[in-house]
């Protein structure tokens, strides 16, 4: 997709260097990964305690026996 947009200068840089890109295009398509898998991250993290797993040392045993043969 072409577009055009107005782009800090200063801002691009900082983020240009902290992300390590070389391109306006570069750092467009990381910025966008990353914000990706910040709010995948932010998911996972609010989840984390909400889902019962019901583990247990024995019920893990069990598990690995099963796998094993």
């Amino acid at each position: 997709m072409k577009t055009s947009v107005e782009i800090d200068k200063k801002l691009y840089q900082n983020v240009k260097e902290v992300l390590g890109t070389e391109t306006l295009k570069e750092t467009i398509k990381k910025s966008f990964e990353e914000v990706l898998h910040h709010k995948a991250l932010e998911n996972s993290a609010r989840l984390l305690g909400k889902i019962d797993l019901d583990l247990t040392v024995d019920s893990i045993r069990k598990q690995r026996r099963k796998r094993m043969f």
